[in-house]
């Protein structure tokens, strides 16, 4: 199969490879390079499998034929991993949503078509997030770029929105569903990245 489907469901036109397998695929990445962890796998799109959405199947049909990649959008100036101190936000307006915040610490925007983007969520219920996928280059969002020490070929940064209107069909799942879709996909992502830290450490020594 396709690289970039290797851990996507069969039936989406992926490989279907077990969490133990893509382990070693993984550390076999960072073994020769570990800006190849972003080339093996869906990466952060692998949360569009869990949309009914037309948009996302799109998304997610170029994902696995290697015409689009999803970088993904949650750490604040003032908000790391820790969702709780997220402070981008999410307004119900008529047709859609209206979203303003800021990300940052952010990499490969420059590199992707897509962003999965985190805020806190419009129904006001405490602690709710919610999640969207959009175009790199959705009307309104800004791409602020920042310089990392060590990430060479790896554009990094952030991204600025203020009452950017987003339509309903770049929602994913439900509106407060962000939590549960964040736990599930980085549950998956972290023991990716600790492989691909594995092979590349053995690689150094």
């Amino acid at each position: 199969g396709r690289l970039p489907g290797l851990d996507l469901p069969i039936e989406l036109g992926g490989s279907g490879w077990s969490t133990v397998d893509m382990l070693e695929v993984f550390r076999h990445a960072g073994n020769h390079n570990l800006n190849l962890r972003d080339v093996v796998g869906a990466a952060h799109g692998r949360p569009l499998a869990k949309s009914n959405s037309a948009y996302a199947k799109h998304v997610l049909n170029d994902i696995v034929a290697g015409k689009a990649y999803v970088a993904v959008a949650i750490t604040e100036p003032d908000a790391g991993s820790d969702m709780r101190a997220m402070e981008s936000r999410a307004a119900k307006v008529e047709n859609g949503f209206a979203l303003s915040g800021q990300k940052l610490w952010n990499a490969r925007l420059r590199q992707a078509t897509h962003v999965v983007l985190y805020t806190l969520a419009s129904n006001g219920k405490p602690g709710a997030r919610t999640t969207f996928l959009l175009p790199i280059d959705h009307p309104g969002l800004q791409i602020v770029d920042e310089y990392a020490h060590g990430l060479t070929g790896n554009s990094f940064g952030g991204l600025k929105f203020n009452d950017m209107f987003v339509g309903p069909e770049y929602l994913i799942g439900e509106d407060g569903d962000g939590g549960k879709i964040f736990n599930e996909h980085f549950t998956y992502w972290r023991l990716m990245q600790s492989a691909a830290a594995i092979g590349c450490g053995e690689a150094a020594l």
